[in-house]
């Protein structure tokens, strides 16, 4: 792909005014025929950032090809290259011979965006089921984040499900602790939320004695005024290798404690935690993309230890240098932000978009004596 890559200025080749710029959303170039622009998006955000006055349009080749009747007093601005699928893309941007300013930007901006065009792997964090699009198939890039909740806190549930999917992990927390206080036992709530803060779970409620352990240090400090009855819940939210840690202390210093039922545990946060892990380790850059949040971009940033992360909130503010590596994995953060995201890389070279995921589910449990207990999906 590098090496078919034109950096170019024509002069003369389309009707321009001063004050304005026009933003190629496909245009003909002379040898190469038809140019699409799938990354114009960007550069007319960019455009509006600066204050520009900006248009975009489908530039034809009777404006762009010189000639006595077909010269303007604009100049074009242009990149371009050959798509290893077929066809040629790239941007243009064209502004008037005499608007120095307009003609500055537009040059430096083309020139920015060439710098980062290459080939890139881009990692999604989704787990909804179903296959990633083809790298160029640009139509469905708006399908690869499914639509999600308002990115606000309470368009999720306390286990990092949307609640829409309905999971019932908060309510069986709720009830189990319920449950193991009116027998008269203490309850210790274990884990640290990846998402939110363990919410839906009355720790403070009803009788005896309730206790919060969230790390390591908590459950070797826990001091239960009847360690005989002691029983744990699960926070919402947490993840189940850290929770493992944590039970594994308490079992040490509390052999008698119970616990609810592992069918009850909700993996989301865990299965999300462990994709993201797994495609920020070969992954260059995390980029974060929505000013909202969500428990994807929750475990994203949780992940992303020594992974250098960018966060934008409108597509004005994706710069080439946010994108100027081979892998980057997006998390989406609301507002569909992370399509457009897709969108635009499409247009800077080939693109491959894969879908990272991990799913847990429990299975039925065939009894000899009570038969199969069907287990419920967690992811």
């Amino acid at each position: 792909m590098n090496r078919s890559v034109l950096l170019e200025t024509l002069e003369g080749c389309v009707p321009a005014r001063r004050g304005a710029l026009i933003v190629a959303r496909s245009w003909m170039h002379p040898d190469r025929g038809r140019v699409g622009c799938p990354a114009h998006p960007a550069v007319i955000a960019a455009a509006e950032e600066a204050g520009l006055a900006v248009q975009a349009r489908d530039l034809g080749v009777e404006q762009q090809v010189s000639g006595e009747t077909t010269r303007g007093e604009g100049t074009i601005f242009a990149v371009s290259y050959e798509d290893p699928v077929g066809g040629f893309r790239g941007l243009a941007v064209a502004a008037h011979r005499a608007d120095f300013a307009a003609m500055a930007w537009a040059s430096e901006e083309i020139a920015s965006w060439r710098s980062v065009m290459r080939t890139r792997r881009t990692f999604t964090l989704d787990p909804a089921d179903g296959p990633a699009p083809r790298s160029g198939d640009t139509a469905a890039f708006a399908g690869v984040f499914p639509a999600q909740p308002e990115p606000r806190d309470s368009a999720w549930a306390a286990c990092g499900c949307a609640l829409q999917a309905r999971c019932p992990a908060a309510g069986d927390s709720a009830s189990a602790m319920r449950s193991f206080r009116a027998r008269g036992d203490e309850v210790v709530l274990v884990g640290e939320p990846v998402w939110g803060s363990g919410i839906g779970v009355p720790v403070a409620s009803g009788g005896g004695e309730s206790y919060r352990v969230r790390s390591v240090r908590d459950a070797e400090a826990l001091t239960a005024c009847a360690p005989e009855r002691l029983a744990f819940v699960v926070a919402p939210g947490s993840v189940s290798v850290e929770v493992a840690r944590l039970l594994a202390v308490l079992r040490r210093r509390f052999p008698r404690l119970r616990g609810q039922h592992p069918d009850q545990w909700c993996y989301t946060m865990t299965d999300l935690l462990s994709a993201a892990r797994s495609a920020l380790a070969e992954s260059d850059v995390l980029l974060l993309a929505g000013a909202g949040t969500s428990p994807v971009a929750a475990a994203a940033q949780a992940a992303a230890a020594v992974t250098p992360v960018h966060r934008i909130s409108a597509l004005g503010q994706l710069r080439p240098r946010c994108i100027d590596v081979a892998t980057l994995t997006i998390a989406d953060c609301g507002a569909r932000l992370g399509g457009q995201v897709l969108q635009v890389l499409s247009g800077l070279g080939p693109l491959g978009v894969l879908r990272r995921a991990t799913r847990t589910e429990s299975v039925p449990v065939v009894s000899p004596v009570g038969g199969e207990r069907t287990g419920r999906v967690r992811s």
